[in-house]
């Protein structure tokens, strides 16, 4: 049963003292350009343990304003063997005392949950997700996160909570691209869009339970989901749903088809059998159904039904809690529809309404594999097996105002290090260290401090030698007494080039007030596309710009819009290779 506790659904102490050398302060607003690098421990219950969190360019918040966070580690039991699957959304359900707000005793601060924040397992890059349910006196959350990857040896990664800066940042990010419509039934749709940020009140029953029965008579209660534009899907397509049956007869999970066109129908026959259809464009049908074959679907239980359509493959297939159900070989082609995509019934017509209950209906425009299927049922239907949380960690904020900024930039086969200052107090060196695990750290190579300076400072250093793959960069300060600090810990990815590739070279000077230049090379003779994009996405300026193949090329930008001062992005595109630098606009 899916959820059924609420709706369906190494031991290093390094604490420092700078007496003040070097001055800590908690920073909440945006200052300088408005990004800021801490140092953090985490004291776990006794036993501390080194930690970092980055900074959030949103010139609102850092992860380093947050109290505490949670490990979640996911079981690999639970996880197919020898595959991996891509931008997952894994559903995470937590009911903790400490996940309850702060006005019902616990330690989140928004009754929303607005503070709450996923991270990958080095605790600094940021992972999407989208919050489906918070109960704030319960301290229940259920939350959808995509994870980059997820296969046996997926580490774990955080849940980070308490932050009275963070603004609300759930949403369908959470959902890949491949993901058209995605709706948690927790009662009525009102809105014409098919994501479930747009969900109603649920009418309430004789029991005061939430109601998603469409009676043949009040077939209201499942939407008709206007939006063909959105799942009127050609190609590949996946569908799956989870459903309570309490009746025996012909029933629609969802349909688009009206019998003149194109569309699919994903349904129950009348002897609890899981159906699958697509039309061509002269409507003619390709349906998995028969009562000879297939799994029966047990009444009264939560089931977990998907099925999947490959136009490449010419094939058909239907799954019942993540297992192959049946198949079929065909040579139609799945052709649009003009209708809309109804949940519960048929389009525009009053028949076959489903008798039971559904819920998290999804529909993507690929063709998913049984793996897929196989982990979405384990991890939706025994998410307290999937996965386990540690206790929660408190985290101590050591934040040095000295230091504002630390930042690492991969330029062609190097790595540029650039870090800002402000009020610098018998600041006498900094040492830049690099490690391959993130957590054995070897210096690379120093720069002297200014000792004592009330400026805006900006410091750079190229790592000449980085290794290919993932190297996680920190700088060390050290006062002129020999007390120490550490920046936070920042991770880039070196990729091993080839001849055929986008290479940017240099960005300078950066951080900027003005103008910039930028040199890149190209692959091939003929145009490359070059964007400025702020932290929004929003194209800044952009055109189309001659090159010769594998020549350095220079790019000069002048500031004539007034750009505020912020993080910006430079990338260089031809055809589908592309690269960016970061871009830091002063005052």
């Amino acid at each position: 049963m899916k959820k059924s506790s609420t709706r369906l659904v190494q031991k290093v102490k390094t604490k420092v003292k700078l007496q003040n050398k070097l001055r800590y302060v908690a920073v909440a607003g945006a200052f300088a350009v408005g990004v800021f690098s801490v140092a953090i421990l985490y004291n776990m219950l006794g036993t501390s343990t080194i930690s970092r969190a980055n900074n959030r360019f949103n010139g609102m918040e850092t992860l380093a304003e947050y109290k505490f966070r949670k490990q979640i580690s996911i079981n690999p039991e639970m996880l197919p063997e020898k595959e991996t699957l891509a931008k997952f959304p894994i559903m995470v359900t937590v009911s903790d005392a400490d996940l309850k707000s702060v006005s019902n005793g616990g330690k989140v601060l928004s009754d929303l949950g607005n503070d709450f924040r996923f991270t990958k397992s080095d605790g600094v890059t940021l992972l999407d997700y989208e919050i489906e349910q918070y109960d704030p006196a319960k301290g229940s959350l259920v939350a959808w996160v995509k994870m980059d990857s997820l296969h046996k040896g997926t580490a774990p990664i955080f849940l980070y909570f308490n932050n009275r800066y963070a603004a609300n940042e759930s949403g369908q990010n959470a959902w890949n691209k491949t993901y058209k419509g995605v709706w948690h039934l927790r009662g009525n749709l009102s809105s014409k869009t098919p994501w479930a940020t747009q969900v109603a009140e649920a009418p309430k029953g004789k029991d005061g339970k939430d109601v998603y029965v469409a009676a043949e008579k009040n077939s209201s209660q499942f939407p008709c989901l206007n939006t063909p534009e959105d799942v009127d899907i050609t190609g590949e397509l996946t569908v799956s749903a989870w459903v309570k049956l309490d009746d025996k007869k012909e029933q629609t999970i969802l349909s688009n088809q009206s019998g003149f066109n194109g569309g699919y129908r994903l349904s129950i026959s009348k002897d609890r059998k899981l159906e699958f259809e697509v039309r061509n464009e002269n409507s003619v049908p390709a349906t998995i159904k028969g009562e000879e074959t297939g799994m029966e679907i047990e009444k009264g239980k939560w089931i977990y039904v998907s099925a999947v359509y490959s136009d490449a493959g010419d094939t058909m297939s239907t799954y019942i809690n993540g297992k192959y159900d049946r198949g079929l070989k065909t040579d139609i082609s799945l052709a649009g529809s003009s209708d809309p995509l109804q949940i519960g019934r048929e389009p525009n017509r009053k028949i076959y309404y489903f008798g039971g209950l559904i819920d998290e209906v999804h529909v993507a425009n690929v063709a998913r594999n049984a793996k897929w299927f196989e982990t979405e049922y384990a991890n939706q239907s025994n998410p307290a097996q999937f996965m386990t949380f540690g206790k929660t960690e408190s985290i101590v904020q050591q934040i040095s105002m000295s230091l504002l900024t630390f930042d690492a930039e991969v330029q062609g086969k190097t790595v540029e290090l650039k870090w800002l200052t402000v009020n610098e107090v018998e600041n006498d060196l900094f040492t830049v260290e690099r490690s391959n695990d993130g957590v054995n750290f070897e210096s690379i190579g120093t720069k002297p401090g200014a000792g004592n300076s009330d400026a805006v400072l900006s410091y750079q250093f190229r790592d000449s030698k980085p290794a290919i793959g993932t190297n996680y960069y920190r700088v060390k300060l050290t006062s002129s007494s020999g007390a120490e600090e550490f920046s936070m810990m920042t991770p880039v990815n070196v990729e091993e080039e080839s001849e055929l590739s986008v290479k940017i070279n240099t960005a300078s000077p950066n951080p900027f007030v003005k103008e910039f230049e930028v040199s890149y090379m190209v692959p091939k003779e003929g145009t490359a596309k070059v964007k400025i994009v702020n932290l929004k996405g929003e194209v800044i300026h952009e055109e189309d710009v001659a090159c010769e193949k594998q020549k350095e090329q220079h790019f000069k930008f002048k500031d004539d819009n007034q750009m505020k001062p912020g993080v910006y992005f430079f990338q260089v595109a031809q055809e589908n290779d592309k690269r960016q630098v970061k871009l830091i606009k002063r005052l």
